[in-house]
């Protein structure tokens, strides 16, 4: 290990053996010697596992190691992402020292559809950042790429007071509990499903959600490290808990898909609009929260967003809906005045 010149900190690690016996070694940069540990660490980490980074790797060979380290996440997640880099295959005998900006514009001008396209924008950025950080690189020239604009999301509306009761006033199931962990407590539906008895402190009232549930009796990790957090839980619902008497809270189901089927049967049989789904549930209690006052950042935490704009953007469509709805009033106040 030595300092640079510029300030920062450089070691070379070897990553393999060439065919004529010499030793292949890598450099590596980092500003601090802790980060430098760490980037020495995690480049053992990859060679232990078969992957060998390369200085003058292709991006094709890029994009292996970078779905490689994607195969811990959700199957449609991964899927996402090979479908999105099969886009790119254009990119991939070029080497990754040779890549410029205008690459990555040549193939989104050839995409249509502007979700696609800012989905491949995103993964394009991202596979060149892991080369960044592995000091494969030292810029990642798609940074200066615009993502293209996605089309408008539609923030879906919140449950009426009435569709509400319905819910409320249902018989005590197990279907009732995780719709009633999604709409009183924020949880996301792989959350809901994923509860169980052990997770409820009914002595302070929340509900501690680590894990998701892909299928019944299986359990993976949270979508994301802020989606781990403590839910204060409302006591009728805690009564609805306790009425169960059973330590698994969820029905079954074997998959995603089934899952979904069973709630939204469940929803239309309380007589809700067939357009209700779960994220309807878990707008609704972003919409209580916002209107009992509870604070951005505390919304943030109860909601497991993994960003505080997220958290804002719900908060300011709310706001731009009250607005609206509080001038709607003063028209009609002042149209009784003219007549």
């Amino acid at each position: 290990m030595k300092k640079r010149a510029d300030g920062r900190y450089q070691k070379s690690v070897t990553i393999g053996i060439a065919d004529d016996g010499k030793l292949i070694r890598k450099l590596v940069y980092a500003k601090t010697q802790k980060e430098l540990l760490d980037k020495e660490l995690a480049l053992k980490g990859l060679i232990s596992n078969g992957i060998i980074i390369k200085d003058d790797m292709s991006f094709g060979e890029a994009v292996s190691i970078f779905l490689k380290e994607k195969e811990k996440y959700k199957e449609n997640t991964q899927k996402s992402y090979k479908n999105s880099v099969a886009k790119l295959k254009p990119l991939y005998p070029s080497p990754v020292s040779k890549l410029k900006a205008v690459h990555l514009r040549q193939i989104l001008q050839q995409i249509e559809s502007p979700s696609v396209a800012r989905k491949v924008c995103q993964t394009a950025k991202a596979v060149m950042q892991m080369l960044l950080e592995d000091d494969v690189i030292s810029k990642n020239p798609f940074m200066s790429v615009p993502t293209p604009k996605d089309q408008q999301k539609t923030i879906r509306r919140a449950l009426t007071e009435d569709e509400q009761k319905l819910i409320y006033s249902a018989p005590t199931t197990k279907e009732k509990v995780m719709t009633l962990l999604m709409l009183c407590c924020g949880l996301r539906i792989s959350e809901a499903f994923a509860v169980s008895l052990r997770d409820i402190d009914f002595e302070k009232r929340i509900v501690n959600v680590s894990k998701q549930s892909p299928s019944f009796g299986e359990y993976i990790a949270p979508k994301s490290k802020t989606s781990v957090r403590a839910v204060p839980v409302p006591s009728f619902v805690l009564t609805e808990i306790k009425k169960l008497n059973s330590l698994t809270l969820a029905p079954f189901f074997s998959s995603q898909t089934e899952r979904n089927e069973l709630m939204h049967k469940y929803f239309c049989s309380l007589g809700l609009p067939p357009e209700i789904t779960s994220h309807y549930l878990r707008h609704t209690y972003a919409t209580l929260l916002y209107e009992s006052g509870v604070d951005v950042l505390t919304a943030k935490s109860y909601l497991g967003h993994a960003s505080i704009q997220m958290t804002m953007d719900v908060y300011t469509h709310l706001s731009d809906q009250k607005k609206i709805s509080e001038s709607s009033k003063l028209d009609a106040y002042l149209l009784t005045k003219i007549d």
